[in-house]
């Protein structure tokens, strides 16, 4: 099943598996990976060390809007418990 079909995806962060672990899942159920926040991204995965880190990615993130998403959030959305 394709949940994330459609869905763009960028991460800012560090999260608890690893970058490449989040990749491989957001493909490997119908999204895409985005290295740069942008208009073209729907979703932001932030680590939890992004809030405490001077990342341009969340701050971009927050200026165009995007939903932003804790890692327990995101597998949550792609079934994951």
């Amino acid at each position: 099943m394709e949940t994330l079909a459609g869905k763009s995806f960028s991460i800012t962060g560090t999260l608890s598996k690893g970058r490449k672990y989040y990749i491989k899942m957001i493909e490997s159920l119908g999204g895409v990976f985005k290295k740069n926040v942008s208009n073209a991204v729907n979703f932001v995965i932030v680590g939890d060390d992004a809030y405490t880190r001077d990342t341009g990615k969340l701050e971009k993130a927050y200026k165009l809007d995007l939903f932003i998403l804790t890692e327990k959030e995101f597998l949550s959305m792609a079934g994951v418990s």
